[in-house]
């Protein structure tokens, strides 16, 4: 695998940058104050700069001379942990379908991109291995709960209550197996990424691990406040001068934070945005209407069934492919071409008759199918409703469990299949 990467870089395609990610404070923030950096973000997790930062130390300024490796790196292992756990659910064609669905070139791409999704891709993999590759039950819950914690800190919507449902289920179902120190230390570990809540109410009094949830539920539904001389503006807007006149009353924050190099500068880290966003979601609360938000949900449900290639970020990869066999979205397998807006593809047929299926089966199945069931099914919701414009690269984050889904239903579909052919071919008395 890492040779096929290195092949790859050689052919010019290549490590993605992140410098310049709107997600992404300044440099003086991230490489020179990385300390600083974890403390005072608060739109977003920290974790990203601090990978980044660490990458760059490590590469003497060029983080991209450590992704060069490290990335590659976690694709080997992803792809040895899902075949690992394919063989143990004796799934037939362990290694074909790992093969279909990990060399895909829409996971090579995001293995090139040292970004969350990608992060994320590789610790779902992690977490099925958990659930079904180890054997012991106290290493599989205390790793089971450090796996979603470290997933927590990158994306602080896996630990949205169904985080401490895992635990809780496996806890539970393992309770003769496990000793109550593990459940202790596990519950504990579960714990640590409301360190992000805790900070940013403490600093900024806003108890959320990201302070612009207002704004991404603003810029779907093209909500608007009113800044100096009647003006509207929108979410996301760049320069700070836009929203003069929005925060009318002198705010204590901005004077308490303003020798602090992470929350000044012209991006959304600025500490302004904690209360911008305050009022954008204000303004979404006040104007409240259920028929558009069932109506921004169902096109953030269109969008997450979109090829992840589609990100804007990840298109220098596909620009870089030989004008010959370039295709739309140009790296996917499982997407063929634009359609009303929307490419076709076979995410958008399996993945809802999937959802509908595994509700039917949901109380006949396995408690650990059940947990899968639920984080794709949660997920699925809160990215389609809270950020529809990058529901289908926030999806990508998923498409391990969907993998296994799609498998399993599969199975499922064969055994049916065997059982009523036995039937019909019984002889009758």
């Amino acid at each position: 695998m890492v040779c096929i990467h290195a092949v790859l870089g050689f052919f010019g395609f290549p490590i993605l940058t992140i410098d310049g990610y709107w997600h992404m404070p300044s440099r003086d923030c991230w490489y020179d104050r990385p300390l600083q950096a974890l403390v005072d973000l608060h739109g977003t997790s920290p974790v990203l700069p601090l990978l980044h930062s660490s990458a760059a130390h490590i590469g003497g300024g060029d983080p991209y001379q450590v992704y060069a490796w490290t990335l590659p790196l976690l694709h080997s292992v992803a792809c040895f942990l899902f075949r690992i756990t394919l063989r143990r659910l004796r799934i037939p064609f362990a290694t074909v379908w790992t093969g279909i669905f990990l060399l895909n070139p829409l996971v090579f791409a995001f293995f090139r991109y040292p970004f969350y999704s990608t992060y994320l891709f590789f610790l779902s993999i992690i977490l099925l291995y958990c659930l079904w590759g180890m054997r012991k039950e106290n290493p599989r819950l205390l790793s089971t709960s450090a796996i979603i914690s470290l997933a927590a800190a990158i994306r602080p919507s896996w630990h949205l209550g169904l985080a401490f449902f895992w635990i809780c289920w496996l806890a539970w179902h393992c309770r003769r197996k496990v000793s109550r120190k593990t459940v202790l230390l596990a519950f504990f570990t579960l714990s640590l990424p409301g360190i992000l809540y805790l900070k940013n109410l403490y600093l900024f009094d806003n108890f959320s691990a990201s302070s612009w949830l207002g704004m991404n539920l603003a810029r779907s539904r093209q909500i608007q406040i009113e800044a100096s001389e009647g003006r509207r503006v929108e979410a996301f807007q760049l320069p700070l001068s836009v929203y003069h006149g929005v925060i009318s009353e002198p705010d204590p924050t901005l004077d308490r934070y303003s020798d602090r190099v992470c929350l000044n500068g012209q991006n959304y880290h600025n500490a302004e945005f904690v209360q911008i966003s305050k009022k954008f979601m204000d303004r979404f609360l006040q104007t409240f209407d259920l028929g558009e938000n069932l109506n921004s949900l169902r096109l953030g449900f269109k969008i997450y069934l979109s090829s992840p290639s589609n990100y804007p970020f990840i298109k220098p990869l596909s620009d870089a492919l030989p004008e010959a066999v370039r295709k739309y979205p140009g790296l996917d397998w499982f997407s063929f071409g634009p359609t009303g807006g929307f490419d076709r593809n076979f995410y958008r047929f399996v993945y809802p008759l999937l959802l509908i299926l595994n509700l039917f089966r949901f109380f006949r199945a396995s408690f650990r199918f059940r947990i899968v069931f639920l984080q794709i099914a949660t997920l699925t919701f809160l990215y389609s409703f809270v950020d529809p414009f990058e529901a289908n690269r926030m999806r990508f984050e998923l498409e391990p469990f969907w993998y296994l889904s799609f498998l399993l239903a599969i199975g499922g579909a064969k055994r049916s299949f065997v059982g009523t052919y036995k039937k019909l071919r019984k002889p009758r008395s």
